[in-house]
């Protein structure tokens, strides 16, 4: 049996290794120092990872747990990790992930402040858990977990099994592959990760009904980029006669196509294209596209296998191309680009881009 392992240290040689993240320290440690220099306010530090373990000692202070503070770790790793530095005294769960952890602390008692060294994507569910059973949770950003630049893509049809270690490898393989195969055995590590493959695997890319269209104003808002600290528009902005060209009696013209997104029954992400004079227009032969997923549905692959979907819909009908205008500032570009979506123009502010399809 083949196996590909995502994580960062394969249990043996005989898998496929392909990372698909990397550990590497935050850009200004000084708010990590800060948090190390206040460690003896707080009656606990929780450790996540080996990684939140290894960058809180490089911070440069002394000491770094000071003698009262109890030390919670998630994990033999991150144990041992603690050990090598001359923490032994150390407080485990009995059950190594994040609701093992609020478990944990519903039995212990003593002290109500707590702080957590994590990475920059770590989940929510510990410090909102750990809240709702009244301690006070600080956390800081100890390391940064990202997808490392150029990975390798395996050829699937020679895996039999994918080992996912963590949210994020789950997500970048989606990001790197476009989707999950359907016809691979999965294992993962912890119930984080196996409630995010549950997630994604759930997640249906389908055609829009006619008694859907409607939901297409939503998405028509929410495909609105509106950089970083800039006050939301109001809804109101879709009625103007330059965006409603996208929606405007959707699914009664030639090259109306549509894909929907949907979990547990309900639609989170639309993409679709028609030909019309929008900000993507290149000719009347070039269907135009458009995306949107809810903000809490995105950066996720959804929209990679939205977009995915639609370039094979469009080249089973027939077109050659299609276009789009972002944005220099979103992120989505980026996601284009890895799709195959070139600069064919620009402005100032935004991109035209073209894909083939044929």
């Amino acid at each position: 049996m083949m196996t590909l392992f995502t994580g960062l240290t394969p249990p043996n040689d005989e898998y496929i290794h392909t990372p698909l993240i990397e550990i590497v320290p935050p850009a200004d440690g000084e708010a990590l120092r800060r948090a190390v220099a206040d460690a003896a306010k707080f009656d606990y530090i929780l450790f996540t990872s080996r990684y939140a373990v290894k960058y809180w000692f490089e911070a440069d202070y002394e000491p770094h747990i000071p003698a009262e503070v109890n030390v919670v770790a998630i994990g033999k790793t991150t144990a041992e990790a603690l050990k090598k530095f001359g923490i032994a005294d150390v407080i485990m769960p009995d059950v190594d992930d994040s609701y093992g952890v609020i478990r944990l602390f519903e039995q212990l008692g003593g002290g109500r402040k707590v702080l957590i060294p994590r990475s920059n994507i770590a989940l929510p569910i510990i410090p909102e858990g750990l809240r709702n059973l009244g301690y006070e949770v600080s956390t800081v950003i100890a390391y940064i977990n990202q997808m490392p630049k150029n990975v390798r893509k395996i050829d699937l049809t020679t895996i039999d099994r994918i080992v996912f270690t963590s949210p994020s490898t789950i997500d970048n393989f989606v990001k790197t592959y476009g989707y999950l195969p359907q016809n691979k055995e999965f294992v993962t590590r912890g119930a984080i990760t196996q409630k995010r493959l549950e997630e994604l695997m759930t997640c249906k890319i389908r055609k829009i009904k006619d008694n859907e269209i409607p939901f297409l104003d939503d998405f028509l808002y929410e495909a609105i980029f509106i950089p970083e600290g800039i006050e939301p528009p109001s809804r109101d902005i879709i009625k103007k006669p330059d965006l409603q060209v996208y929606v405007e009696d959707f699914g009664k013209h030639k090259g109306d196509f549509c894909l929907v997104a949907e979990t547990d029954g309900k639609i989170v992400g639309a993409v679709w294209v028609r030909i019309m004079n929008d900000y993507g227009h290149i000719d009347n032969q070039t269907p135009s596209l458009a995306i949107a997923l809810y903000p809490q549905y995105r950066k996720q692959g959804i929209g990679t296998r939205l977009m995915q979907q639609m370039l094979q819909l469009l080249k089973d009908e027939g077109y050659t191309q299609v276009s789009l205008s972002v944005q220099k500032t979103n992120y989505a570009y980026r996601m284009y680009k890895q799709l195959g979506f070139e600069v064919i123009t620009e402005n100032d502010e935004e991109y035209l881009m073209v894909c083939n399809v044929d």
